[in-house]
């Protein structure tokens, strides 16, 4: 891969990071659902009768319903994926960060840090035109080679 093609890498981790991000989330949410089951709540009428014999254990039902569905080591394994696209994410950042290609350049610090188009003019002695010309360039070639990470660009 070119120099000038370390921002897709970026972008590609990026989108690979937010997708294991989401993922920890919803299994971390699928879990405090079968926790609440367990916690004590109003009494609900329903056709049941008061009086039968046996009341379910709500907390031996959450335990098999945890075996069952290895929930835990779902959430250690999502959290471990993780840890490594956030650290392979922060590689990307150091490796463009110390990029001297001007689209690295640019997109480091237009998108990651949040800079305006004019202070990069400013700090590396260009016109405000060329930067925005850059950036046009930069959203075209990440909506061509990374179709489906369009969304994540501010």
């Amino acid at each position: 891969m070119s120099i000038s093609m370390a921002y897709l890498l970026y972008e590609n981790y990026r989108k690979s990071y937010f997708r294991a991000k989401e993922l920890c989330e919803s299994i971390a949410e699928r879990k405090s659902v079968y926790f609440a089951k367990t916690q004590p709540h109003s009494a609900q009428l329903d056709l049941q009768r008061v009086c039968q014999g046996q009341r379910p254990n709500v907390l031996d039902n959450y335990v098999i319903d945890l075996d069952r569905s290895k929930i835990d080591e779902q959430l250690h394994e999502a959290q471990a994926i993780l840890k490594d696209r956030k650290y392979l994410l922060q590689m990307a950042e150091r490796y463009l960060k110390s990029s001297q290609d001007l689209k690295d350049i640019v997109y480091y610090h237009k998108y990651v840090q949040g800079r305006k188009p004019e202070w990069i003019s400013k700090m590396y002695d260009c016109s405000v035109r060329h930067i925005y010309r850059i950036i046009g360039e930069i959203n075209q070639s990440i909506q061509d080679n990374l179709p489906d990470a369009s969304a994540l660009i501010n």
